[in-house]
């Protein structure tokens, strides 16, 4: 699709659509497996995503730490080129004292609008950190928190990994508030970001895949099995 010119309410309309993530969950899984074909090649016994995690750390986090790193930028990839499928005009990042930000989309009506990428494999909320006081956190977001199928084999000479995301939660905040907990320093400060209850109903508004509850303080997230939305197997395509 041809990129054009776009306002405000068609640019969240699309990227809020189930079918903006589902087009950035395959365009990840088209090239999965590439992180880990060297290991694959260079040892026979790796046979899963598990199996690689084991193999490189030794501490159950360590070995979360380890794949959600790869993963991480293959969604921010994926982000940004579900945009331009979808005709969005994407900016990439801008250096300077902006807020912390991955993306950008330049609208008609509101300007240049700011996203930022967090993902995790965790269902409890997302991590963020920053290096400056005077950047601080970004005003919108695209959050995912997703499962993985760590026992799938990997495939033969391929880099596409069909299946390998098994559930997701998908959201995409514009003036809806994370909540992050920790100060930003001038130095590498870790933060951990989770939604307010206070901000329940509006978060609510950016979910395309998956859900959430309010419970005492803090939404609970919940993901979306996605293997109804798949196609036959052997294409591996999502609908």
């Amino acid at each position: 699709m041809p990129t054009r010119k776009t306002c405000e309410w068609t640019m969240m309309q699309m990227m809020r659509s189930k079918e903006f993530a589902l087009h950035v969950i395959d365009l990840v899984e088209q090239t999965a497996a590439c992180h880990f074909m060297s290991a694959i090649q260079n040892d026979k016994s790796i046979k899963t995503i598990r199996d690689w995690a084991e193999s490189v750390e030794e501490q159950k986090r360590q070995q979360t730490s380890a794949v959600s790193v790869r993963f991480a930028y293959d969604f921010e990839f994926a982000i940004r080129q579900a945009c331009k499928d979808f005709g969005l005009p994407v900016l990439n990042k801008e250096e300077g004292d902006a807020p912390g930000h991955d993306f950008r989309i330049d609208t008609v009506d509101v300007g240049i609008v700011p996203f930022e990428i967090k993902t995790t494999q965790s269902n409890r909320g997302w991590t963020g950190s920053t290096h400056s006081k005077g950047k601080g956190k970004a005003e919108n977001y695209v959050l995912v928190s997703y499962e993985l199928d760590l026992d799938l084999p990997f495939p033969d000479n391929d880099v596409s990994f069909s299946g390998v995301i098994k559930s997701v939660h998908f959201a995409v905040l514009y003036g809806c508030e994370v909540d992050w907990a920790g100060e930003a320093t001038d130095s590498n400060s870790s933060t951990a970001g989770k939604i307010h209850i206070d901000v329940f109903d509006e978060y609510k508004k950016s979910i395309s895949l998956g859900d959430a509850q309010p419970a005492k303080k803090w939404c609970k997230i919940l993901r979306e099995n996605i293997d109804t939305y798949r196609q036959d197997e052997e294409c591996g395509m999502i609908c």
